[in-house]
C-alpha cells in the first residue's frame, strides 16, 4: 500500500445483494460492503463503525 492510501477505507454501496458479490469485494479489498437501501441510517452506521475500526 502506498502511503498516500494509508488509513484510506473502501466502502462498496451495491443493489446486487448476492453473498458472491460481497465475498468478491471484500477478497478484492473492500473494508464493507453496503447494499443500497433507503434507509441512509444503515450508510451513516457504517460509515462511522468503518471509521472507528482502527481507533
Amino acid at each position: 500500500m502506498t502511503e498516500s492510501c494509508h488509513g484510506t477505507k473502501l466502502i462498496l454501496f451495491t443493489a446486487d445483494n448476492q453473498p458472491e458479490t460481497r465475498k468478491r469485494a471484500l477478497d478484492a479489498g473492500a473494508d464493507e460492503v453496503v447494499i443500497k437501501s433507503p434507509e441512509a441510517s444503515e450508510v451513516i452506521e457504517t460509515v462511522i463503525r468503518i471509521i472507528n475500526k482502527d481507533y
